[in-house]
C-alpha cells in the first residue's frame, strides 16, 4: 500500500513538472535536452544502459493501417510479422503507407552508403522500362538506357539517348546499330589518355591522346591519334596526325599527315605534306606537299614538292624542290638541288647542287655533283663527277665516266672509250658514236656498228644485212621494205608509194628472179629518172636487177625516183642444119625472100627477149631496149650464073622490122660471089648490127639477089663439108 501511494506521488509530481516545462527526462534528474521533448537518458554525459522498447505491431501489408485505426504520419511500430510484403523489423507510416527502415540484415534490397557485404549477387538498378540515371547537384552525370526495341540496356554519359553507330542497310544487326557506351558534350580521358574531339570540340575533328587538339579552336576534320599530335593546331584543316608529337607544331597548315613519332614535328603553315616514319620531315615548317616515307625521310627538309621513301632518303634535302628519292639513303647528298630522282640505295649519294639528275639503281650516279644525267641500273655512271648531260643505261654502264659530258652508255657494262671525252656513245659495246654534237634540226656524230672509234657517218667493221621479201605476185611497196624479190608465175607490178619530202634517200633494191616480167609503177604521176630519161613506169625482165631511191620530190610530174637499172642479157638463137633450095625463078626475081627456120633449130633462148613464131618464120619483140642481132647465110648457086655481060653475082643478107620489103630492113650485108665460086662453092655472108627495137617490133631473116647475073638453075643454103649450119639468126638484148 505504501509503495503504491509513492509511485502515484511520483506520476502526479512528474505531470505535473511536465505540464509546467513541456519537456521530459526519463531514466534520470538530468535536464532533457533543450532541443528534445522527451530524453532517456540515465547521466549528465547523455548515455544509457537500458535502451528504447517501441510497440511490437503485427502488419498485415504496406497498405493497411491495421491493426491501427488508420494512416497517422510519423507512427512508428516494430513488425512482428512476415506476411505479404512485410517482415520483422521496424517501420514508419507516411501517412498513406507503412514504409520499411531498411538495414543491412534485414532488408535485401537495400544499398547502402558505407558498402555492402551481399555474399550473393545484388544489383543496383531498375525492375521496369525506365533508364536509370545519375545525378551531382541535380544535374545528370550518366544514364542507363533501357533500348525497348531491342531489349538491351545501353550506357550514355553526357548524353540521353544511344548514338547511332550503324545504318539500317549497314548489314549491322538492329542491336548492334547503336552503341553500347555513348559520352557526349565533352571529351573521355581514360587513364589519361584524351579521346574526343580535343578543343574547340569541333564535330568532325577526332582526338586520341593527352593533349592531342589541344589548342584547335575552329579547325575542323582533323584527326590527332598520340600524345600532343596536333597540340598546337588552330585553324588548320584536313590534318592527321598519329603518333607521339606528329604534327605537334602545325597551327593552320591544312591537308597534312604525319604518321610516326615526330613526324611533321615542326610543321607550321605547310600543306599538303604527307611524312611516314619516325621523324619524318621533322625540320620542315612552311614546306608544303612534300611525301616522306622511312625514318627520317626529308629530316631537314623544308622546300616543297619533294618525295623521299626509305630510311634517311633525302635526309639533307634543305631548300631543294620537286626531288624524287625511293630506297635507303637515295639522295642523301641533296641540300638545294631540284628535280632529281633518285630511286635505289645510295642513288644520287653524293649529289648536293645539281638538277635534273635521274639516278635509278644500286650507287647509280654515286659521285655527281652536276646536273643533267641519266643513270639506271646497278652502278650506272657512279663515277660522274663534273660530267654532264651522260645517260647510262645497263648493269655499270657508263661507270667510267668521270669529266665527260653528252655521252650514251647502254648495255651491261658498257664503258666509254674515253672517260674525260664528251659526245661518245656505246651501245651493247657493239654500236659506238664520236662526235655527237648534232641536234634534231642539224644532226651530227658518227656510228660504228664493231668499230669504236668511227671516222664516217656510218661504219660497219663487218658484214650487215637488210629486210629480204620474196613476192610471187603484184605488190604495194611500203616503209617497211627494202630487197624484194619477184618470183612470179604471171607478169607482176610493184606500185610505189607516194612520194614525200620526210622519204628523201628511202631506197629499194629489186630483183626479177622469175621468168615473167615485172613493171615498175609510180603513184600521183610521179616520175623516175634514168640516166637523162625520165618516165612513169618500167620493165624489169627476168634476171634484171635495179636500185630506186627517192628524191624526196612529190607531186604530179615530179621526179621523185632516181632509177638504177641492171639488166641481165637475154638471147635467142636459131641455127639450121639442113639445106635449103631456092628456085632460080624465084630468087631472080629481087623480091626479099623469108629465110625459113624449123622449130627445132633454136638453139638458145636465155631469158627469151622475144617470141619465135615458127610458122610465120619471124621473132617478135617483147621488151624496149637496145640489141645485138646477128645472122649468116651459106650462098650456092647451082648451074652458074646466065652468060652475059657479068661474071658475078651480088647477094643480099637483111634483118627486116614489120614487114619483108626493102623499104623494112634495118640492117644487113652483100657479097658480091664471082661465077666461078658461086657455082662450086658454099659462101657466107653474115649480117651484124644494134638497133633500138620495141615491144612488139616483128623480125624477119630475108635473102634476095642484087646486082649481077641472074642464077641459071637454083640457089642453094647449104652447109660447107666440115661445118655443122648452113644459115643462123641470133637476136641478143643488151
Amino acid at each position: 500500500m505504501k509503495k503504491f501511494l509513492f509511485t502515484l506521488v511520483l506520476i502526479v509530481a512528474a505531470l505535473s513538472l511536465s505540464s509546467l516545462k513541456a519537456q521530459v527526462t526519463i531514466g534520470s534528474n538530468v535536464e532533457p535536452n533543450a532541443n528534445a521533448l522527451l530524453d532517456l537518458k540515465e547521466t549528465a554525459a547523455g548515455t544509457a544502459t537500458k535502451g528504447l522498447l517501441l510497440p511490437r505491431v503485427a502488419l498485415t501489408s504496406t497498405a493497411s493501417f491495421s491493426p491501427l485505426s488508420g494512416h497517422v504520419a510519423g507512427m512508428t511500430v516494430y513488425n512482428t510479422a512476415d506476411v505479404n510484403d512485410v517482415t520483422k523489423g521496424y517501420y514508419y507510416n507516411d501517412g498513406d503507407k507503412w514504409v520499411r527502415l531498411a538495414d543491412a540484415a534485414n532488408v535485401s534490397s537495400a544499398w547502402l552508403l558505407g558498402g555492402n557485404t551481399n555474399g550473393t549477387e545484388r544489383y543496383i538498378g531498375t525492375n521496369d522500362a525506365y533508364d536509370f540515371p545519375i545525378k551531382v547537384r541535380n544535374y545528370e552525370a550518366m544514364r542507363v538506357i533501357w533500348d525497348a526495341d531491342n531489349s538491351v540496356p545501353r550506357v550514355a554519359v553526357g548524353a540521353m539517348a544511344a548514338t547511332t553507330v550503324a545504318s539500317a542497310t549497314s548489314g549491322s544487326t538492329a542491336e548492334m546499330q547503336k552503341a553500347k557506351l555513348t559520352l557526349g558534350n565533352g571529351d573521355a580521358s581514360i587513364n589519361g589518355v584524351t579521346v574526343g574531339k580535343g578543343g574547340g570540340q569541333i564535330v568532325t575533328n577526332t582526338a586520341l591522346g593527352t593533349q592531342s587538339l589541344y589548342n584547335n579552336t575552329t579547325g575542323a576534320f582533323n584527326v590527332g591519334v598520340g600524345s600532343a599530335s596536333l597540340n598546337a593546331n588552330t585553324t588548320g584543316n584536313y590534318n592527321v596526325g598519329v603518333g607521339n608529337q606528329s604534327l605537334v607544331s602545325n597551327t593552320t597548315g591544312d591537308t597534312n599527315v604525319g604518321i610516326g613519332y615526330k613526324s611533321l614535328n615542326k610543321n607550321t603553315t605547310g600543306v599538303a605534306n604527307i611524312g611516314i616514319g619516325s621523324q619524318t620531315l621533322i625540320t620542315n615548317s612552311t614546306g608544303s606537299r612534300n611525301v616522306a616515307i622511312g625514318d627520317n625521310a626529308l629530316f631537314f627538309s623544308t622546300g616543297n614538292d619533294n618525295v623521299a621513301v626509305g630510311d634517311k632518303s633525302g635526309d639533307n634535302i634543305i631548300g631543294g624542290i620537286a626531288n624524287v628519292g625511293v630506297g635507303s639513303s637515295a639522295i642523301t647528298g641533296i641540300t638545294s638541288g631540284d628535280y632529281n630522282t633518285g630511286v635505289g640505295y645510295r642513288a644520287l649519294y653524293t649529289n648536293q647542287t645539281g638538277n635534273y639528275n635521274v639516278a635509278i639503281g644500286k650507287d647509280a650516279l654515286y659521285w655527281t655533283t652536276v646536273g643533267n644525267n641519266t643513270a639506271v641500273g646497278y652502278e650506272a655512271g657512279s663515277n660522274i663527277s663534273s660530267g654532264a648531260n651522260n645517260v647510262s643505261v645497263g648493269y655499270q654502264a657508263g661507270d667510267n665516266i668521270t669529266t665527260g659530258a653528252n655521252n650514251i652508255a647502254i648495255g651491261a657494262s658498257t664503258k666509254m672509250v674515253s672517260g674525260t671525252t664528251s659526245n661518245q656513245m656505246n651501245i651493247g659495246n657493239a654500236i659506238f658514236g664520236t662526235g655527237m654534237t648534232g641536234t634534231a634540226s642539224a644532226p651530227a656524230g658518227n656510228i660504228g656498228i664493231d668499230v669504236n672509234n668511227p671516222g664516217s657517218t656510218l661504219t660497219v667493221g663487218g658484214s650487215f644485212a637488210t629486210d629480204y621479201k620474196a613476192k610471187t605476185a603484184s605488190y604495194a611497196l611500203t616503209g617497211d621494205d627494202y630487197y624484194l624479190s619477184f618470183n612470179g608465175t604471171t607478169d607482176g607490178t610493184f606500185t610505189l608509194p607516194a612520194s614525200t619530202a620526210n622519204m628523201l634517200g628511202r631506197m629499194y633494191s629489186i630483183k626479177n628472179v622469175s621468168a615473167k616480167a615485172l613493171t615498175i609503177i609510180t603513184v600521183n604521176s610521179e616520175k623516175l629518172r634514168n640516166n637523162q630519161a625520165t618516165f612513169y613506169s618500167f620493165v624489169m625482165f627476168p634476171g634484171s636487177y635495179c636500185l630506186i631511191a627517192n628524191t624526196g620530190l612529190s607531186g604530179a610530174n615530179a621526179e621523185a625516183w632516181n632509177v638504177v637499172l641492171l639488166s641481165q642479157s637475154t638471147a635467142f638463137a636459131l641455127s639450121g642444119k639442113d639445106d635449103l633450095i631456092l628456085s632460080a625463078a624465084t630468087y631472080n626475081a629481087g623480091t626479099p625472100l623469108v629465110v625459113p627456120f624449123a622449130a627445132t633449130d633454136k638453139q638458145v633462148d636465155s631469158g627469151s627477149p622475144g617470141t619465135w613464131n615458127d610458122a610465120g618464120d619471124y621473132f617478135t619483140v617483147e621488151q624496149d631496149g637496145y640489141y645485138e642481132i646477128a645472122a649468116m647465110v651459106h650462098f650456092n648457086a647451082q648451074g652458074g650464073f646466065v652468060a652475059g655481060g657479068n661474071t658475078f653475082q651480088g647477094v643480099n643478107v637483111a634483118v627486116t622490122k614489120n614487114g619483108t620489103t626493102t623499104n623494112e630492113i634495118i640492117g644487113g650485108a652483100r657479097g658480091n660471089i664471082p661465077e666461078d665460086i658461086a657455082a662450086v662453092a658454099n659462101t657466107p655472108i653474115v649480117v651484124r648490127f644494134i638497133a633500138e627495137l620495141q615491144a612488139g617490133n616483128v623480125l624477119r631473116l630475108v635473102i634476095y639477089k642484087g646486082y649481077g647475073e641472074n642464077v641459071v638453075t637454083s640457089v642453094d643454103i647449104a652447109k660447107p663439108i666440115g661445118t655443122k649450119e648452113s644459115r643462123y639468126f641470133n637476136i641478143k638484148k643488151i
